[in-house]
């Protein structure tokens, strides 16, 4: 094999060696990307159910306050009805009171002069429950206003994390192609090696044949010279004899 061909295949292996090297740090980057992949779906997961755990804690919550609005609404009304079918005065408090009496599912506006004076007023029955429901009606608005606050945060954490999530999918399928275009590029690699081996393999087998053969003819050329000119000689005496100018002994 002569040296130039030698050095060829050398430098191939050499480059297939470091693209082998590549596949193999391509190989370890997918699997670690694939970890962070799963990583990044359990974290989306878990968001998931902690919104939906608490957007069920907050719905039952919703249905409760309504409901102890309602009863609290009836009581009011049904007290209302009472002092006024009995001819009750009704007490300072309740400065609506008449308004259940016309409508008991509408709460009543229980505005005061001051906290001072909401204070100061002797309360009665209808004035503390007039107070609960406002209270309660506040806390249904406060719970609103919290979890539309929730569902907002939950929207931009799972939004950071969708990006996050496609951005390692990217990666993934990046490095998939690259690995893959690389191991096409080592079979190129390998058959253009063993080509050029089995070429020069066969060129060697070539000038061994033509070596034996040159050697064949070293060893017999002056014999078959020798036996060459006997032959001519053999032609030339009978050529001679028959044109007459010799004699055969």
């Amino acid at each position: 094999m002569n040296l130039l061909t030698l050095l060829h295949i050398e430098k191939t292996k050499n480059s297939i060696k470091r693209m082998e090297n590549t596949v193999k740090d391509q190989t370890a980057d997918i699997k670690e990307i694939e970890g962070e992949i799963a990583a990044t779906k359990n974290d989306m997961a878990e968001l998931l159910k902690f919104r939906n755990e608490e957007e069920a804690d907050f719905k039952q919550a919703l249905k409760d306050d309504s409901d102890a609005v309602g009863l609290l609404k009836q009581a009011i009304a049904a007290l209302t009805k009472y002092y006024t079918d009995n001819k009750i005065a009704l007490p300072a408090l309740v400065q609506k009171g008449p308004e259940y009496a016309q409508d008991e599912d509408k709460a009543p506006d229980a505005t005061f002069a001051s906290s001072d004076s909401r204070k100061s007023e002797s309360g009665g029955i209808l004035a503390i429950l007039a107070m609960l429901v406002e209270d309660t009606e506040k806390e249904i608005a406060e719970g609103r206003s919290d979890n539309a606050d929730a569902q907002e945060k939950y929207m931009k954490q799972n939004g950071a994390l969708t990006d996050t999530r496609d951005s390692e999918d990217e990666a993934k399928a990046n490095l998939e192609t690259e690995k893959a275009d690389l191991e096409e590029k080592i079979a190129a690699y390998e058959k253009h090696k063993n080509g050029r081996k089995a070429d020069q393999e066969g060129e060697e087998g070539t000038q061994a044949a033509l070596g034996t053969d040159c050697a064949w003819v070293k060893s017999n050329f002056q014999s078959r010279r020798d036996k060459r000119k006997t032959e001519m000689q053999g032609l030339v005496d009978a050529k001679a004899f028959l044109s007459g100018t010799s004699e055969l002994p």
